[in-house]
């Protein structure tokens, strides 16, 4: 169990990379429910409230590539940065290719053993969720 020192440590660090960082939101000025935000997110290499066990140098190296944002600001932005994601099979991580999903469409049957989201997940080797979204025009437009 961590010792009272520990997270003692923690919150000072923490409190003194808010501080660096001005105490308000960047957006609106709000100084409640500040949160850590990454400018670019391709830069991110950690969570700064979850840089426990880190030094110093690594931690505040961290902090500088972000900026703070209340909230209610800090979900704005992030809807705002998913919107221009890639889709289909220019994201790297999809497990689906343009025909898979062709074939998903064209043969999908609600609820059946073979030809329902769970039987195709199982065929493509996805989860039943992944079906449905391209299904659905989420991760598929």
């Amino acid at each position: 169990m961590p010792s009272k020192d520990y997270y003692h440590n923690r919150r000072t660090r923490l409190a003194k990379a808010v501080e660096k960082l001005g105490g308000r939101c960047e957006s609106c000025g709000s100084e409640y429910s500040l949160q850590f935000d990454h400018i670019d997110p391709s830069t991110k290499s950690a969570n700064v409230s979850e840089m426990h066990y880190h030094s110093d140098s690594v931690f505040y190296a961290e902090v500088e590539k972000c900026q703070l944002l209340c909230s209610a600001c800090h979900i704005q932005k992030t809807k705002f940065d998913l919107s221009y994601l890639v889709a289909g099979e220019l994201n790297g991580m999809s497990k689906l290719t343009m025909d898979s999903v062709q074939f998903i469409r064209e043969n999908y049957i609600p609820r059946h053993k073979v030809y329902g989201a769970r039987g195709l997940g199982r065929m493509f080797g996805v989860t039943h969720q992944t079906v449905l979204s391209a299904l659905n025009g989420e991760t598929w437009k």
